[in-house]
């Protein structure tokens, strides 16, 4: 195996991130669903919102609040500079997990931060604000394994560990893995080095008392252990469902959203083909070291969403394979290099996933950008209303293709963005438009078809002083006064 890093495969990963950094633009993105709730209560210093248990996230909202106020574009620049910190992370912890435990070429490395930079099944991480608890979780997590791995060599690395796994606890409950995760590692050092037991069992031991505590301090602030939004499946013990849940995940941590049960079914089909050729047909010295421990490490990365499963239709959902994706890509990419010792042949492998991962990467981009094109233009016509005091909202749309839109949240946009508007009550129905609802005749001020179908546009004469209503008929905008 070529341990150079050639040109062809220096074009190949310069190209990757290029594509990448196009299409993480954030100037055509806008605020989305609980953006609206949760920016506002961030910015008034609110922790612990909704019971939640995110406080660093929350203060990070409030921080871009103090610099951006409400220009969503700077709220979506510090989501793809986190994303961008993640996967130098992702390569400092992929160097020391193959420094530790495998040895192959450090350009390996870099191949595996390039494809996390640009992995398209984590996309609400980075297209919608608040998905950005995501990407912090993920970036804690990597903080403390990367120090974790450094324990033998250093001695505050460990004190470092469990510093950054006790302020990961205050972002996101994807981090909850990690003292499984560290338990998981030091089983296996233990193996290796049986004079070391215990002091791996006291690492171990601490980073447990740490968790134990974090949950104690969260049933104090909150009056529970784990929100039922979270864990709804695991207080009622849907076995089957949470089984259910984590083929789910399994299969969309590799694949883009289907439509069709019969693609879902043909990729798991794939994923099951592959583990079997792993471990059945090609588990040489090198991968036995490796590859299996990594898919152990990626199944256990998706214990925290096991209760709350994945759209399979659409990418509502993909934060939480942020983490996962961690996993995911050092596998693939170690896989590709066992079963293709040729580097030649390697180039053309990574050349074919590099671009599967950067075309569906751009079709998960158009999801976001239709999605804030809608609410931005929502608001910008709510605020042109003037000296109206009730408004009317029919048919409000709730997503697109997954990418949330005002599934939550309305009211609280309109009141935040709208700031400076004279509207008091705002009456919002879920049924399909019928004008004939309303107590007054309104004229079309506006309307929006640049992305959706339009039929009809009802008009009359008369014009209700101070009312206005917003249609969303046919999935297209209109707003009448």
């Amino acid at each position: 195996m070529n341990s150079r890093l050639n040109l062809p495969l220096l074009i190949l990963f310069a190209v990757a991130v290029a594509a990448g950094f196009w299409l993480f633009n954030p100037y055509a993105l806008y605020f989305l669903n609980d953006d609206f709730i949760h920016i506002p209560l961030s910015k008034d210093g609110v922790l612990f919102q909704r019971k939640s248990f995110r406080p660093i996230c929350d203060l990070s909202i409030a921080f871009d609040y103090f610099l951006w106020k409400k220009n969503a574009v700077g709220y979506h620049i510090t989501n793809v500079l986190l994303h961008v910190f993640n996967t130098l992370l992702v390569y400092l912890f992929s160097v020391r997990l193959h420094k530790r435990y495998s040895s192959i070429p450090k350009w390996i490395n870099i191949g595996i931060a390039t494809l996390f930079f640009i992995y398209p099944f984590h996309s609400e991480s980075i297209y919608w604000i608040i998905g950005r608890s995501g990407s912090l979780g993920t970036l804690f997590f990597l903080l403390s394994s990367i120090f974790y791995l450094k324990r033998k060599e250093d001695r505050l690395a460990f004190t470092w560990s469990a510093l950054f796994f006790s302020i990961g606890l205050l972002t996101y409950e994807s981090i909850w893995i990690f003292p499984m995760i560290a338990f998981f590692i030091s089983w296996k050092d233990a193996k290796d080095n049986a004079n070391g037991i215990k002091k791996e069992a006291k690492y171990c031991i601490v980073l447990f008392i740490v968790f134990f505590v974090f949950l104690l301090v969260r049933y104090i602030t909150l009056g529970e252990l784990v929100g039922d939004y979270e864990a709804s499946g695991f207080k009622n013990i849907h076995v089957v469902e949470l089984v259910l849940n984590g083929v789910r995940l399994v299969v969309r941590s590799f694949t883009p959203p289907m439509q069709s049960a019969i693609g879902f079914y043909l990729a798991l089909g794939l994923i099951l083909l592959t583990v079997t050729y792993l471990f059945f047909i090609f588990l040489n010295k090198k991968s036995k070291r490796l590859l299996p421990h990594l898919i152990a490490c990626f199944l256990i990365s998706l214990l925290p969403y096991l209760s709350l499963g994945i759209d399979t239709h659409g990418v509502e959902g993909e934060r939480f394979l942020y983490l996962p994706s961690v996993f995911a890509c050092v596998f693939l990419i170690n896989f590709i290099v066992t079963i293709v010792p040729k580097q030649n042949i390697q180039i053309l492998v990574f050349a074919f996933v590099f671009g599967y991962c950067i075309f569906f990467l751009s079709a998960s981009q158009k999801k976001y950008f239709i999605a804030s094109n809608i609410t931005r233009k929502t608001m910008v016509e709510i605020n042109l209303i003037k000296g109206k005091s009730l408004l009317y909202v029919d048919s409000l749309p709730e997503e697109y293709e997954g990418a949330l839109i005002f599934r939550l949240g309305f009211k609280e946009g309109v009141q935040w963005i709208g700031s400076e508007s004279e509207i008091k009550n705002i009456t919002v129905t879920s049924s399909k438009s019928n004008w004939n609802k309303l107590p007054e005749h309104y004229n079309v001020n506006y309307k929006d078809t640049s992305y959706f179908s339009y039929k009809k546009i009802l008009t009359s004469t008369k014009n209700a002083e101070d009312k206005a209503a917003i249609f969303f008929e046919d999935s297209c905008m209109i707003v009448v006064k």
